[in-house]
């Protein structure tokens, strides 16, 4: 009698974990893009703007073609501007002869980078403004992804 009881609860327990591991792979995030799914882009935002280039492939799986349009188009203006604005400009060749950081640390002129404290500066303050344009260009085309994905 004891050993049946026992059988029974082995089967109910048996049943429960295959119930439980079925309902748990029914919920499991699915990635259309084998990219998107290693660099797991819709669990944990990507740590470069390239990562971000393949959620129109997550789109697409979708079924939101008009919403890949956009989306590959806003990334495309918004990797050009990333690398436009993040290129610091030739201080021999330009007007303004430096971005910001050049303006600040090096009163525009390049011989001030023989002065090591005012390098560091200016590369210090280059370094804070690079991460800046680049967390811009993420949170915005992250937002993005997210508003045509619900849309």
């Amino acid at each position: 009698m004891e050993r049946s009881s026992s059988l029974t609860k082995m089967k109910k327990l048996l049943i429960i974990l295959v119930m439980v591991s079925w309902c748990s792979v029914g919920n499991a995030r699915e990635y259309c893009s084998p990219l998107n799914e290693m660099d797991q882009v819709l669990d944990k935002r990507p740590e470069t703007v390239v990562g971000l280039m393949h959620l129109g492939d997550e789109l697409v799986c979708l079924g939101k073609i008009n919403e890949v349009k956009i989306y590959e188009e806003e990334f495309n203006k918004v990797f050009m501007k990333t690398i436009s604005d993040g290129v610091p400009m030739n201080p021999k060749s330009s007007k303004n002869r430096f971005k910001i950081c050049g303006q600040i640390h090096l009163n525009n002129d390049i011989n001030n980078m023989a002065n090591k404290e005012k390098a560091r500066k200016f590369h210090d303050c280059e370094q804070k403004r690079l991460d800046k344009i680049e967390q811009d260009a993420m949170t915005y085309l992250y937002k993005l992804f997210y508003k045509l994905k619900n849309q």
